[in-house]
């Protein structure tokens, strides 16, 4: 059993390996990783840097930028011109990983999920999910060069709604990262029944909680205050439906199916012009409220306009 971990930096993906690691998923060896950075991400991105040479690679032959929202989202990567890098993927797996279950993490992942599902027809996902200021924030320490926060949050966009859009039909585990902070104890044993392993014993609990860098989390929440993002509306409603997924299998479901629709909308107009309020229309009528009271308030905002 091989794990994808997908969903934009800065949502908790490398806490998401770590955690995995921790409850005895094989996550290849660190000379093998993405070299940590001091401030960044001290304890290590948990990359093989392989992975993201082909990963990179099938951005390049596809003409797409990782920051660009209007990536194509109908590649047929059954051509022959993807063959070579299919191989490399095999071979990643084979050189990597001795036992099963093991998991694989680039966010880039997110943008190229087909081509892995078509090498791996069994691979399995955990998305990972955070709410899209705190990212944002995050972002916006790690690098000054973004042209602004339009662009961050589009990308948000384009990441968040592709890892439920490109992984729909297999067998996934959506985490959000202020639970995992807030509750590593319950997220490493939700972690554990995802995959069938055994439950961490309370020894293996206490280490667990150890990864969480208190420091870091409390730097983090006063930015947030010293910072506030303000949000288009339909940004916020997004986040929340998608946010329902979190340990709800039928919710899950919805917006997988909603995600789907959002993303062929945001590629096809873009800017003030999304068709949102027509995407989320045929949902108004659901008796389910928690699902669709979010995209009821995105097409008003957009009746208004």
């Amino acid at each position: 059993m091989g794990i994808a971990v997908i969903g934009m930096d800065r949502s908790g993906t490398s806490l998401a390996m770590r955690m995995l690691d921790a409850v005895g998923v094989e996550i290849g060896g660190d000379a093998d990783h993405l070299k940590p950075h001091p401030e960044d991400n001290p304890h290590g991105y948990k990359e093989l840097t392989q992975l993201i040479g082909i990963n990179r690679r099938l951005l390049e032959m596809i003409e797409a930028d990782p920051l660009d929202i209007e990536l194509g989202v109908d590649v047929d990567w059954r051509e022959s011109r993807f063959d070579d890098l299919r191989a490399s993927a095999q071979e990643l797996v084979k050189l990597n990983f001795r036992d099963e279950p093991w998991a694989i993490k680039d966010p880039r992942i997110t943008l190229v999920a087909s081509f892995w599902r078509s090498v791996l027809p069994r691979l399995e996902f955990v998305i990972c999910l955070r709410d899209p200021a705190s990212v944002i924030r995050s972002q916006e320490r790690r690098e000054s060069n973004y042209e602004d926060r339009e662009r961050l949050m589009r990308k948000w966009l384009r990441y968040t709604i592709s890892s439920f859009a490109a992984t729909a039909g297999a067998r996934r585990l959506v985490v959000n990262f202020d639970d995992a902070v807030e509750q590593p104890r319950a997220a490493a044993v939700n972690y554990a029944r995802f995959l069938d392993l055994t439950e961490p014993s309370d020894q293996r609990l206490d280490d667990i909680e150890r990864l969480i860098d208190p420091e870091l989390i409390d730097r983090q929440s006063k930015s947030a205050a010293r910072e506030p993002i303000a949000l288009p509306p339909e940004v916020d409603a997004i986040y929340e439906l998608l946010r329902s997924a979190v340990n709800d299998a039928s919710a899950l479901g919805r917006a997988t199916s909603i995600a789907a629709k959002l993303e062929y909308a945001l590629i096809d107009r873009m800017g003030a012009e999304w068709r949102l309020a027509e995407v989320v229309g045929g949902y108004e009528s659901s008796k389910s409220w928690r699902i669709t009271a979010p995209l009821r308030s995105i097409a008003a905002r957009f009746r208004r306009n």
